[in-house]
């Protein structure tokens, strides 16, 4: 029985947020192919278009939060001799998404938020990718896209760009205190390439990764602890776990008296 309970409490505590991942590949002349972290077309000996993407993460702890996602790429290669010919193409993408509410304790007020981020969308020495990342933490945000360069990096804008790159120190900015907000984040990488562009441009390959950590404090600098804020669905699970518990208890309890 307190097996049964704690299996309640425990869906409760992870059934917070909506962690997405998708990729796909396509190649004329073969079956495209679709899978939630990595797909792969051998258009040649040796050579496939192919994408892959970590799984999200969302760590929340007294240091704080720290979520993304670590590694996204995306190659696409048309096939080549003898399979290649007028119209021939190849396609990657890589997709992340998440989300969560959250929110800090104690009454509305003023405070910080002291923030990292790491977002690089990077094209490879061939065709351009298409490559975008957004970032929401309540009132901020940030988009960004791909920068033409094998060097990492990223052009973002918004309130949080100014962020971008931002390891250690972290990046100080206003934040409302004692009220649930939204994260959300995405990553997104699309290769596609023609037969008749690979000799001009060689193949189309781009790399992404999201790294977002961030704390809060109030205006004195004190520490303010994150958490999740809990679905409709969450407190209905954690209603009917602690219900079961204290049925339990009380259970526990009248077998003693009674022995008594």
């Amino acid at each position: 029985m307190i097996r049964f309970a704690l299996s309640f409490l425990v869906l409760a505590c992870w059934a917070d947020a909506s962690i997405v991942t998708s990729t796909t590949c396509t190649a004329t002349g073969f079956a495209s192919m679709s899978n939630p972290t990595s797909c792969s077309i051998t258009v040649a000996p040796s050579v496939t278009t192919n994408a892959s993407i970590s799984p999200g993460t969302l760590v929340i702890n007294s240091a704080g939060v720290s979520s993304g996602f670590a590694n996204s790429q995306a190659v696409a290669i048309p096939p080549l001799p003898p399979l290649n010919g007028p119209g021939t193409q190849a396609s990657a993408s890589a997709k992340g998404s998440l989300s969560a509410e959250l929110a800090t304790g104690g009454p509305v007020r003023s405070g910080y938020i002291l923030l990292s981020e790491n977002i690089v969308l990077t094209n490879g020495p061939g065709a351009p990718v298409v490559g975008t990342a957004d970032v929401t933490i309540g009132s901020l945000s940030t988009t960004c896209s791909a920068v033409n360069s094998p060097l990492p990096g990223a052009n973002c804008t918004g309130s949080l760009a100014a962020a971008n790159g931002h390891i250690f120190p972290f990046v100080q900015l206003p934040f409302t205190l004692g009220q649930a907000f939204l994260l959300s984040e995405d990553v997104s990488l699309f290769a596609s390439l023609q037969s008749s562009q690979l000799s001009i441009d060689g193949d189309s390959t781009g790399t992404g990764m999201l790294s977002v950590g961030f704390s809060f404090t109030d205006l004195n600098g004190a520490p303010v602890q994150a958490y999740a804020v809990p679905e409709p669905k969450s407190w209905a699970l954690l209603l009917a776990g602690s219900f079961v518990l204290a049925g339990w208890s009380f259970a526990r309890l009248s077998q003693k008296v009674r022995r008594m």
